[in-house]
């Protein structure tokens, strides 16, 4: 109890007062709600895409899981486009060949590709899809293996910026002590069992993830892992020549335990050094670490309110360096939106929808 006291008092102390842009999206005309749930979102350019997934108890099976919104030009809204891409009638549910409950989106901006992460159902194995954003078409569709993969558990897709003799690569997680590895070239998917060499009992959870391009690093954690660790992605290329011909592997190998974080987080993400920011569900703020030890006293809160961050899902990068979080009414189970406003009548409507909230530059 102590050291949550000072936990609480430093993050007082350290307080950033940041001036920030709020913005939301009205889906009204695909009939999704304004507390509808976001998990994740990917910028490109004028285009945003919003990961709504169906598993969300905010979310209806029969609204799109992936939709594409006008992004912000000087904090004015953009126009829909009369043709959003991909088209909420290509989603339908049951239909594995649509897509059935997307989690987590990423962009390769060089290349101009969207990568999702598809969770599936209970019929229909999860996927990547890869879209060529230049000319609205599917480049590729994978799915995987459901002798490797729990569909429902994945939770995280991060694309590695940096291409290697194995090709492009993305990070998936949300499979305790796992990281799923998907190699574009000849769509390989590697299975790696992460442990800590100084526990091996220690769980580690994966269900959030972020790579420092700076140190060539993937960092692990979790909403439930109060820790933090790091991946050294270094260490894939050692094996790639060994397993370049096979089409799935299975690996073991360590990560380092950085430390305890402030609190239980989500929504994590590199900055361009060493750093991290994250968000505190329970003190409902943003905080960034400065890569220094990792101690209360080496992190800075952003924003610190829960009318402001009921929940953030994820934090993101837009145009020209920006940093945004993508702000949800509520964690994604708990469905309150209805007796929200006889809880805490101070609300308003506003408050409640989902948006997204300008945190400054990169």
């Amino acid at each position: 109890m102590q050291l949550l006291l000072k936990i609480i008092s430093t993050l007082i102390l350290t307080v950033t007062v940041l001036p920030h842009i709020s913005l939301s999206w009205d889906l009204s005309v695909l009939k999704i709600s304004p507390t509808y749930y976001a998990s994740d979102v990917a910028v490109y350019k004028n285009r945003a895409f919003l990961a709504l997934p169906r598993s969300s108890c905010f979310n209806n099976l029969t609204n799109p899981t992936l939709v594409e919104v006008p992004w912000f030009s000087e904090g004015k809204y953009g126009l829909f486009r009369k043709k959003m891409y991909p088209h909420y009638k290509e989603q339908k549910w049951g239909s594995c060949k649509d897509h059935q409950d997307v989690i987590s989106v990423d962009l390769d901006a060089r290349k101009a590709k969207l990568w999702v992460l598809d969770r599936g159902n209970q019929n229909c194995l999860p996927k990547i899809v890869i879209y060529n954003l230049h000319y609205n078409t599917i480049g590729q569709s994978c799915k995987l293996s459901d002798d490797l993969v729990v569909g429902e558990k994945l939770s995280a897709l991060v694309v590695d910026p940096i291409e290697d003799k194995m090709g492009k690569k993305a990070y998936i997680g949300g499979l305790d002590n796992y990281i799923l590895i998907f190699c574009l070239r000849g769509l390989k998917l590697w299975k790696i069992k992460v442990l800590s060499p100084l526990n091996f009992d220690l769980v580690i959870s994966t269900s959030s993830l972020t790579i420092s391009t700076k140190r060539s690093v993937l960092f692990l954690t979790g909403t439930t892992d109060i820790n933090l660790h790091s991946f050294n992605l270094t260490n894939l290329k050692d094996y790639h020549e060994i397993y370049s011909n096979k089409k799935e592997v299975y690996l073991q190998m360590n990560v380092t335990t950085i430390g305890e974080k402030l609190g239980p987080s989500s929504g994590m993400i590199a900055d361009s050094g060493s750093g991290l920011y994250y968000y505190l569900i329970r003190d409902y703020a943003i905080v960034k670490w400065n890569s220094r030890p990792f101690i209360a006293e080496n992190h800075d809160v952003l924003i610190q309110s829960y009318e402001t961050l009921p929940y953030v899902s994820q934090i993101f990068y837009g145009p020209k360096d920006t940093i945004w979080a993508l702000v949800n009414p509520s964690k994604p189970q708990t469905c309150q939106d209805i007796k929200r406003s006889a809880i805490f009548p101070d609300e308003t409507s506003t408050k409640l929808k989902t948006r997204v909230i300008k945190l400054g530059q990169r």
